[in-house]
């Protein structure tokens, strides 16, 4: 079904940080609920783990010391992050390093230049650097809900859950 979804031409891409969540709750109940080291022999439900784990990068980095590739890429959490329909997830899904993932964003839209010395350059960067601070204060407005974002939705943001990660 994830498979479905995902390949829908009209699947939003933000949506896949959803997918990806409910294909690794799927599979985390499939592997809790099977004896494998009986089934397999010692270390078998170890070796499992790591297999699937590598592909469910929560966080859009590549999965390091392998060849195999993630289900996600740092810009589908970013479309996830700023699609305004997300927010009721995000107070029960957890995002690997989402502070760094949301810097990152902003600064992929809004690169600076090559310093080169002169006056100009050092204008235009002074003038990036502080457009991106203006810009993460008003993306944080929009995640809070507060600010110039708040009566943008007619219901108050979901509360945030405790679970164990």
């Amino acid at each position: 079904m994830a498979n479905k979804y995902a390949s829908a031409d009209t699947t939003p891409m933000s949506a896949y940080v959803l997918i990806v969540q409910a294909l690794r709750n799927a599979l985390n109940a499939i592997v809790t609920n099977v004896d494998w080291d009986e089934l397999f022999g010692d270390g078998a439900l170890d070796e499992l783990v790591a297999l699937n784990s590598i592909r469910f990068n929560l966080g859009g980095k590549k999965p390091c010391g392998t060849t195999k590739v993630g289900l996600l890429d740092e810009y589908h959490l970013w479309c996830f992050l700023a699609d305004p329909f997300s927010r009721n997830f995000t107070h029960s899904l957890y995002i690997e390093h989402e502070a760094v993932v949301e810097r990152n964003m902003i600064v992929f839209f809004l690169p600076l230049p090559e310093p080169t010395g002169t006056p100009e350059n050092t204008a235009e960067i002074d003038r990036i650097v502080a457009l991106r601070r203006k810009v993460m204060e008003d993306y944080l407005q929009f995640k809070t809900q507060s600010g110039v974002w708040e009566s943008l939705f007619t219901k108050p943001r979901p509360e945030a859950k405790t679970m164990e990660v």
